[in-house]
């Protein structure tokens, strides 16, 4: 599997989803990862932990919302921007539907590396933002 900023896909899920929420505009509290993610309680709780030590989030102890570091931020983009890609690649090229292209690309985004997101890239232009992730 290939990492982004060497970080696993479980830490790159979890970093795109609170980015996903951000930029929806809604709080990222654990039990919003819970309804995204489909974790237990605990696998949340202890992989947050684990991204606190690992300086990726920080967790606003006022209202316990989780908050993206500069190095998780970096992460999340990254990923996103892979996500985005995969599905506009499945859409435009595969002719698969948006939904199918979304599932299919929560896969891809892990795999694809700088180098083959770059010439994509430059193949397929920008791609349109996901519409399931404005859609959270």
């Amino acid at each position: 599997m290939a990492t982004v900023g060497g970080t696993s896909e479980t830490t790159q899920m979890y970093l795109r989803t609170v980015l996903e929420l951000d930029l929806a505009g809604v709080p990222a509290l654990r039990a919003r990862l819970r309804e995204r993610l489909a974790h237990t309680a605990p696998a949340i709780s202890q992989t947050v932990e684990r991204l606190v030590k690992d300086g990726l989030l920080e967790l606003r102890e006022s209202d316990k919302v989780l908050l993206l570091t500069d190095s998780g931020r970096s992460v999340a983009e990254a990923v996103l921007r892979k996500h985005e890609l995969a599905e506009h690649l499945l859409t435009s090229l595969a002719g698969l539907d948006a939904a199918s292209a979304h599932e299919q690309a929560c896969d891809w985004e892990h795999v694809i590396s700088d180098d083959v997101e770059k010439r994509l890239r430059e193949r397929l232009g920008t791609p349109v933002p996901c519409p399931f992730t404005a859609a959270v």
